[in-house]
């Protein structure tokens, strides 16, 4: 699976980019990017699509059940999360059959 995460990116000047997202994440009100945050939150309030919210019980990025809620609160058409027991922050890497049979569960209830 990793070498799918890496064949875009052949080299270590090629993975620069995707090694600053980390640091795009406001820690603070006061951080550069805590604007684009909350664009980002006012257009998934006003998403009117149906949206699946899945996140994992052991997420060290976004705990459980408090990272899934925030989501779940912010979009209105999300009734309810997933949750993934066992996997960390990256759902397809740990969970992968778990999270897909979860898609196509949501895609045959839309």
């Amino acid at each position: 699976m990793i070498a799918a995460y890496d064949a875009p990116f052949p080299s270590a000047e090629s993975k620069a980019g995707a090694a600053q997202f980390p640091l795009l994440v406001p820690m603070s009100e006061d951080d550069p990017m805590a604007a684009q945050q909350h664009e980002v939150a006012d257009a998934l309030g006003r998403w009117e699509k149906p949206a699946l919210v899945a996140f994992s019980d052991t997420d060290p990025v976004f705990p459980y059940p408090k990272g899934g809620d925030r989501f779940v609160g912010l979009i209105p058409t999300v009734s309810d999360q997933v949750k993934i027991e066992g996997a960390a922050h990256f759902l397809q890497e740990d969970r992968g059959a778990q999270i897909a049979g979860e898609i196509l569960r949501f895609l045959d209830s839309a």
